[in-house]
């Protein structure tokens, strides 16, 4: 190989590097984050419930903050589903909101 080739080669393996170390610190925040989420405590009443009403009665939704992203990674956990706090809590399908309800006794 000529000079010119080797030094390209160089430039292109370089470049490589610095890619692939800059997603290496993006992932590492990434899971970072995640851990923190699933690993922090939550309180149901500091969630955001929205009153609703459907097909089978009356129950709350809620859709973000802080406290919800701790609750949905729980409900990811338990498989969309379960009690907690007196009231059972569950995963829409769509999953982009949470409702809950009083559990029953």
């Amino acid at each position: 190989m000529s000079d010119k080739e080797d030094e390209f080669f160089a430039i292109i393996r370089n470049g490589f590097q610095s890619i692939v170390s800059e997603l290496d610190a993006y992932l590492s925040k990434k899971v970072e984050t995640t851990e923190q989420v699933v690993n922090r405590t939550y309180d149901l009443n500091k969630v955001e419930w929205t009153p609703k009403k459907g097909d089978k009665g009356e129950y709350e939704m809620a859709k973000a903050g802080i406290d919800y992203q701790a609750l949905l990674q729980d409900l990811k956990a338990h498989n969309g589903r379960m009690t907690i706090q007196g009231y059972y809590v569950w995963l829409f399908p769509n999953g982009d909101a949470v409702g809950r309800k009083p559990s029953r006794k």
